[in-house]
């Protein structure tokens, strides 16, 4: 059994997240904390100290009872849900000022985390991926599922490789505790600088996903033929991608970095990330 952690935050329920969490339980019983959060995090705010200066019209004064019936309301959809798939599950509601290093934090104790990318902290900025999501993805000790609102089950997985240790712990990561996608079909795909490029450790990658991966081929691609992102990923119907992105040592690649963060912008396809826990 799998520790499962859906980030629940804001005036929007992640229906989608918990639809994926129904389907990961159909395959392995998975046990699902919900962890819901205020629709901001206070401690970011530049002007908190006078948040409960009502006369300024910063936050009217029945804002927190607004987000507590939120909260709750959500609390009791999440409830229902998972009593109707029979998903074992634990409720946390976070009402501390600090909601998104609450989260961070909870991460630890997780095996993943799943996050509907449109709406996380949209109330703060809704242009994703947003502050809070930059952080979350950058802190994050274990692997993040970023879920569009409405997406199709996957049918393929891209893999976006770049020869980084941060994408082969994502790797690793994603055929240990996504086992139900591991027969899809399965796309690495390599940006390349210049056509006389070779695939990074080329002999060993491919033993690698060989060993985990029935149906696999290795794309390589100029950066500029794939700058076109609709046109490069229709050749992969329903995919889901694969990323060692935003870890703390940086990304290798400005291109690749671009990709994914084009990838989250647009919301259309699920997103697993992880960077290998890096200090």
């Amino acid at each position: 059994m799998k520790k499962i952690l859906l980030a629940c935050g804001g005036d929007h329920f992640p229906q989608g997240a918990l639809e994926f969490a129904a389907a990961m339980n159909k395959h392995e019983k998975i046990w699902l904390k919900g962890f819901f959060l205020p629709s901001m995090d206070y401690s970011r705010l530049p002007s908190f100290a006078y948040a409960n200066d009502y006369e300024t019209g910063f936050i009217p004064p029945d804002f927190y009872d607004q987000e507590e019936k939120i909260m709750n309301k959500h609390i009791t959809q999440f409830q229902n849900v998972c009593e109707e798939h029979a998903i074992a599950y634990k409720v946390y509601k976070h009402t501390g000022f600090e909601s998104l290093q609450g989260l961070i934090d909870e991460t630890r104790f997780s095996d993943i985390a799943l996050v509907e990318s449109r709406h996380f902290f949209s109330a703060m900025d809704s242009t994703q991926p947003n502050a809070e999501m930059n952080q979350l993805l950058h802190d994050t000790e274990c692997p993040v599922l970023l879920l569009p609102e409405k997406f199709e089950m996957p049918g393929n997985v891209i893999f976006a490789y770049d020869g980084e240790d941060s994408c082969m712990a994502a790797i690793k990561q994603f055929s240990l505790l996504m086992t139900g996608y591991t027969g899809l079909p399965l796309a690495l795909a390599y940006f390349s600088s210049s056509s006389e490029e070779k695939l990074p450790y080329d002999e060993t990658v491919t033993e690698y996903i060989r060993c985990h991966y029935r149906d696999f081929t290795i794309k390589i691609s100029d950066s500029e033929s794939a700058k076109d992102l609709d046109s490069w990923i229709a050749e992969f119907p329903n995919p889901m991608i694969i990323t060692g992105s935003y870890s703390r040592s940086g990304l290798s690649r400005v291109f690749k970095k671009s990709f994914i963060s084009a990838v989250i912008a647009n919301d259309q396809f699920p997103v697993f990330l992880f960077h290998g826990n890096k200090k």
